[in-house]
């Protein structure tokens, strides 16, 4: 469930997506050193210093190309030296972060892919690869190493509740 969570974040961070109650009413704010945009083959590029906010979420890299399909977004790749992200939940969860050289998002085919030293946080657990591919649809994450490193997951034991505060006295 972990990098479940984690994808679904980078997924709305990509597409836009909602984090927090009322995010369809915020703003999307893009910041770069430049754009290229290319009507005629439905790309729009932006480089240097990528800043993406909205709402709960926040994407940082080096580059940001959008891939356009009769005005639909079709696409997007995310690269950076990392490439890094931040969602903050709605609820009570504390806030996932990850990074990784580059991530794909394929709206065709609903799928996000990041590649390149992914690494993923959420409360001192951590999530390590350097393939993660999570499908929208099914909500299934197929994640892999390379020939010479494997997938690394640490996740940290649950604190206690603390009874003493939720207890009621006994008679």
């Amino acid at each position: 469930m972990y990098p479940r969570l984690i994808a679904a974040a980078l997924l709305a961070v990509v597409t836009g997506a909602t984090a927090l109650p009322g995010d369809n009413d915020q703003e999307i704010s893009l910041s770069a050193d430049n754009q290229l945009l290319d009507r005629q083959r439905g790309i729009a590029t932006y480089r240097g210093n990528v800043h993406v906010t909205r709402g709960g979420m926040e994407i940082r890299g080096d580059e940001l190309i959008l891939h356009f399909n009769d005005d639909e977004l079709a696409g997007a790749t995310v690269l950076g030296d990392p490439v890094r992200f931040k969602h903050v939940h709605g609820d009570d969860r504390p806030a996932t972060e990850a990074e990784a050289h580059e991530l794909n998002y394929d709206a065709t085919i609903g799928e996000v892919r990041l590649r390149g030293a992914v690494r993923v946080t959420q409360s001192g657990n951590e999530f390590l690869s350097e393939d993660l591919r999570y499908d929208v649809n099914t909500e299934r994450i197929v994640a892999a190493g390379e020939s010479d490193s494997r997938i690394r997951v640490t996740i940290q034991p649950r604190k206690p509740a603390d009874d003493e505060d939720d207890a009621e006295p006994r008679p």
